[in-house]
């Protein structure tokens, strides 16, 4: 069993691939700026469940947006934007959300 739980972790956050701040409480709401100029696109779907092969909704967010979400305690590397929508922290070994101090 412990190493199923390690193979999650490791699948949430590769070797390499940049994590969220550990400052950061999880589950309170933060401000988040859409950064998707290292992964070769200009917006980012929101998916309808915090999977990478999930369903992406018709929304999109597209780079430099700002949105509000609460960082997932059950699903780590994913942000709920709202009750039936998420977004990725990171996306090809590269974080696509970063903290907004402008707020």
């Amino acid at each position: 069993m412990a190493s199923l739980k390690r193979l999650f972790v490791e699948q949430a956050n590769p070797v390499g691939e940049p994590s969220m701040p550990t400052n950061l409480q999880l589950g309170s709401p933060k401000k988040f700026r859409i950064d998707t100029s290292h992964i070769g696109s200009n917006d980012i779907p929101l998916r309808t469940h915090p999977t990478i092969h999930s369903p992406a909704s018709l929304a999109s967010l597209s780079n430099g947006s700002v949105v509000e979400g609460c960082i997932s305690m059950e699903y780590p590397g994913w942000v709920r934007v709202n009750e039936n929508l998420w977004i990725p922290t990171s996306l090809k070994g590269h974080r696509v959300l970063i903290e907004d101090s402008s707020s």
